[in-house]
């Protein structure tokens, strides 16, 4: 990048912590940013129409916001860049109602958007999809927590945020926008690096049944401080090599989460559990207050479930993350495969659908990346 990027008119869509922080630091970035919210609590949290952000080094700054609003279409009016920071299992839905809102805008953003994100979100749209902005994803690029009257704490900046799209070609104007908020933002190699880079899919489940009974007992613990082991990180670490195994079937070469925590947090330690447990973001996160939080429930749906049945039709072994899918299934009470992102609401039918979205990465990009879409 080499001036300053131009302000733009943002529509963050969900207030909730993530979303506040995007558009506090969006406005803090000189942007003109709206939030939408589809109850008016968490709207009416942001008093004033102002986030009020804790930054790393301990800075507490208020952030005025365009506006806040309940009604999609004020929202979306005249939205150049559209920020979904939803959860990854109600992205779809959301991208299906706003894309009339959005036909004029750069681009639809999906933070975070899991595993498989852009191609949910364009299966929802059908015929619909061709005409519209570029629907693109990227991981949160920090870590935060939230607090009263809209306040929100960004613990951590990550330090390498990858961000694809489909059209891959239109992506231009949207990453150099991003990165001028987040520097760490860059070109991925294309969705499946965006989509299998997801390491929360294979941590944060493993760590939570791990932790089942004192979920059940409703203790108050630290997901990575207290809830990662040895036999934990081992469980980890079978869940990322099946990962990476299909990241490999499809043409990327991408870090372990070992070697990820090292890359993105600058984090020290050779094991899963000196890394994870080391990450100053992280010291601060509680484990889940009941099972039916989004560790078990959103993680698997929208992680271990595409990455299962992905692994199926390339194939990859995928054992220990069918195991996961029905562990986790068993504990909530809930077929989290029935109801997660397959295949079919990907949009994908077997082998011959990867194939034809599989090409040559751009030179120079991704972990290692050879092959991407």
């Amino acid at each position: 990048m080499t001036g300053p990027v131009p302000a733009r008119r943002v529509a963050v869509l969900g207030a909730g912590d993530a979303g506040r922080a995007l558009a506090g630091l969006l406005a803090g970035s000189g942007h003109r940013v709206v939030v939408w919210n589809r109850g008016g609590d968490r709207a009416d949290a942001l008093e004033g129409h102002t986030v009020r952000l804790t930054l790393p080094d301990g800075a507490v700054t208020a952030v005025p916001l365009a506006g806040v609003s309940t009604d999609l279409a004020a929202a979306c009016a005249g939205a150049e860049v559209v920020v979904l920071a939803v959860s990854s299992c109600a992205q779809p839905e959301l991208v299906r109602r706003a894309w009339p809102l959005t036909r004029h805008a750069l681009a639809v953003v999906l933070v975070p958007a899991h595993t498989g994100g852009v191609l949910a979100a364009r299966h929802a749209l059908g015929a619909a999809a061709a005409a519209g902005p570029v629907i693109a994803e990227m991981p949160l690029p920090f870590v935060c927590r939230g607090g009263a009257s809209g306040e929100v704490r960004v613990l951590q900046f990550k330090r390498d945020v990858p961000l694809a799209a489909l059209p891959d070609e239109d992506l231009g104007d949207i990453a150099v926008l991003l990165a001028g908020t987040f520097p760490a933002v860059r070109r991925a190699a294309g969705v499946w690096e965006t989509g299998l880079g997801n390491t929360t899919a294979v941590v944060q489940p493993a760590l939570a049944l791990a932790g089942l009974a004192r979920i059940d007992r409703g203790e108050r613990f630290g997901l990575y401080r207290e809830g990662l082991s040895p036999a934990v990180g081992r469980l980890v670490s079978a869940l990322d090599r099946e990962r990476r195994l299909l990241a490999e079937a499809l043409g990327l070469s991408l870090p372990s989460v070992v070697e990820w925590a090292h890359q993105v947090y600058g984090a020290r330690g050779r094991t899963v559990e000196e890394c994870l447990a080391g990450i100053p973001g992280y010291a601060g996160i509680p484990g889940p207050r009941t099972v039916h939080e989004r560790f078990l429930t959103e993680h698997v749906r929208t992680g271990a479930v595409p990455m299962s049945e992905l692994a199926a039709v390339v194939p990859s072994p995928h054992a220990t993350l069918d195991a996961l899918v029905e562990l986790a299934s068993a504990a909530v009470g809930t077929d989290l495969r029935a109801t997660g992102r397959t295949l079919a609401r990907m949009g994908l039918s077997g082998r011959s659908d990867l194939t034809a979205l599989t090409g040559p990465a751009p030179a120079g990009q991704g972990a290692g990346a050879r092959r991407g879409i």
